[in-house]
């Protein structure tokens, strides 16, 4: 009895099949026999595409709708016309976030850098090799994609986090916190992603202590600089000030001028700060709206007393017309100074509070001028 073969079952058979594999490799190698003996390995866990020359990969891709479904590439070095490296490299452009891997029987050292530099090769794999260390080989580099693309989420995460609300920086900070946990754990098998994870513990650091409007400190990094720098100045008897001070009459620019000038005032005004301190050791904050807060180390009231009025006299100089302020034709700023000699490890929200009443008292006393403690 002649055997009856569905052709269309067996092709959707074929492509259910191919749906539950969960990535997609690409092999490339001028000998057929190289891509069968790849294809008997990894054809039970991964889609395989075939290609036998750099050129044909390449328009493969090109045409490819969605190129960024290959996962991970396999390519020989030496192939007539366009090499491995040649041809890994012009892929960068189309698929970057695609795992490059070059398998070759020739162990020639300028190839190996060739790959590294120009080819983005993850892993440089020489023939003959094991199956198993093949497919060790292969499941790394996958989740060394799948790391990359879960911090790449991350990062757009937290960025957004931290143009909102500080409860949820904090709360996403502890997630940061598990995901380098799992980066550290896998850091010997993943190498070659140590860097990105040094980069990327850097900007999240940065993200979660900056404001994003003024580019000053936030007021979770104000707090934290100030309890360290108070802890140190009481073991060392040193002198400490705080200086507080915010915008006159800001609301009635707000609504006069527009949210946006409102905006571009505040970053004026945190400019104006900014330049009037230390850079080296002391800290400039936005504390809340149009409020801010200086920590001075090591500085006495006279000293601090002259930084403050060096930035009433700055931000004259900048001239910012304001028709509704009672205060001025231009806008201005009050102050208020407190110096001390710490008491205990604590006395930083102390030095906050008591700058925060003279700036009260600025305020009350016709704006625009440093109170301080006589």
């Amino acid at each position: 009895m002649k055997l009856v073969i569905d052709k269309e079952k067996l092709k959707s058979i074929q492509d259910e099949k191919a749906t539950k594999k969960k990535y997609t490799l690409l092999l490339v190698d001028d000998e057929p026999a190289n891509i069968e003996a790849l294809t008997m390995i990894l054809e039970d866990t991964y889609n395989i595409i075939k290609a036998y020359t750099g050129d044909e990969a390449l328009a493969f891709i090109k045409e490819d709708p969605n190129p960024s479904r290959i996962h991970l590439i396999i390519s020989d070095q030496r192939m007539p016309g366009m090499s491995g490296v040649e041809f890994l490299k012009q892929t960068i452009a189309i698929i970057p976030r695609s795992i490059r891997m070059i398998l070759t029987g020739f162990t020639d050292i300028n190839d190996i850098i060739d790959s590294i530099n120009e080819g983005k090769v993850y892993k440089f794999l020489t023939k003959p090799i094991e199956p198993k260390d093949l497919l060790i080989s292969i499941q790394r580099a996958l989740e060394a994609y799948e790391l990359e693309k879960q911090n790449i989420i991350l990062i757009e995460q937290l960025k957004e986090m931290n143009e909102n609300l500080e409860k949820l920086v904090q709360e996403r900070t502890e997630q940061l916190q598990e995901s380098l946990t799992i980066l550290r754990k896998q850091k010997e098998e993943l190498e070659y992603l140590s860097n990105f994870q040094d980069t990327l513990v850097n900007e999240l650091e940065v993200l979660s202590i900056t404001d994003p409007l003024t580019g000053l400190a936030n007021r979770r990094w104000l707090e934290s600089f100030a309890k360290e720098e108070c802890e140190k100045a009481f073991r060392k008897q040193d002198e400490i000030s705080v200086i507080m001070l915010d915008i006159d009459h800001f609301k009635r620019y707000n609504d006069f001028y527009g949210h946006a000038m409102g905006d571009k005032c505040i970053k004026m005004v945190a400019e104006v700060i900014k330049k009037s301190i230390r850079p080296k050791t002391d800290l400039a904050a936005r504390y809340g709206g149009e409020e801010f807060c200086c920590v001075l180390t090591r500085t006495g009231l006279e000293e601090a007393w002259k930084i403050a009025e060096s930035m009433i006299h700055a931000l004259k100089v900048e001239a910012i017309p304001h028709e509704k302020s009672e205060t001025s034709s231009m806008v201005t700023i009050s102050l208020g100074v407190y110096s001390a000699l710490p008491t205990d490890e604590g006395a930083w929200k102390e030095l906050i509070l008591r700058a925060d009443d003279y700036l009260y008292k600025a305020k009350t006393n016709g704006r625009n001028q440093v109170w301080f403690k006589e």
